[in-house]
């Protein structure tokens, strides 16, 4: 793995700092637009059967568990999919407060509430060419929201989707976000992590896209 230049480690701070500021300052009801409602489509789910009960949900032992991981190639596969025009067209923002509130109109406060402190069955973020989704893993780390990252990239080819974090677990609301800047020419994405808790810690991931593949 590359070393994060200083001018890499910079844009983090700015990323950082700009997305906690729009997200604190976005105070307007959020509404399920009828457009935005009429372009979406099912976002999969990640299932698999679970270790037993008796045995630790966390842990290299089960992330490498052959149910889990055949479960994650037949994600990727089905994440591919969704290339619908409509649906890439629209805000991340706005599909998500269609898929929480599921028709169209201004989202209660209990929506509200739980579009602020992440508790919907996923996250969606990105633009119209690079969208990010943090899906629930239904076996690792129940009860610290573990979860799986992938990154889904549109060209003229299709999408293409990237697992970027495999095993990923937070007690904090809404613990990742994504960021991109342009560095020497280059698209690079951030996705910015936190643990919350008491002592959280803070992860950057920094990626670039392989012109060739996608991925």
């Amino acid at each position: 793995m590359r070393k994060a230049p200083s001018t890499l480690i910079a844009l983090s701070v700015l990323f950082a700092l700009s997305t906690a500021f729009s997200f604190s300052q976005n105070k307007k009801p959020h509404v399920c637009k009828a457009k935005v409602f009429a372009a979406l489509v099912p976002i999969p789910k990640l299932e698999y059967e679970c270790q037993p009960e008796a045995e630790d949900d966390y842990g290299e032992a089960v992330l490498k568990r052959p149910e889990r991981r055949e479960a994650i190639r037949k994600y990727i596969k089905s994440l591919a999919s969704l290339n619908s025009a409509q649906w890439w067209a629209a805000s991340t923002e706005d599909l998500t407060a269609c898929y929480l509130r599921k028709e169209p109109g201004v989202l209660t406060e209990d929506q509200e509430r739980d579009l602020r402190n992440g508790e919907f069955e996923f996250h969606l973020q990105g633009d119209a060419s690079i969208r990010f989704i943090l899906a629930p893993d239904p076996c690792f780390r129940r009860g610290f929201n573990g979860s799986n990252a992938f990154i889904l990239y549109r060209d003229a080819k299709g999408v293409h989707v990237t697992e970027v974090i495999d095993g990923f677990s937070s007690r904090a609301d809404n613990p990742i976000f994504l960021s991109t800047a342009i560095l020497n020419s280059e698209r690079i994405i951030e996705l910015a992590t936190g643990t919350g808790d008491l002592n959280p810690d803070v992860t950057d991931y920094y990626c670039v896209s392989d012109k060739r593949s996608g991925k």
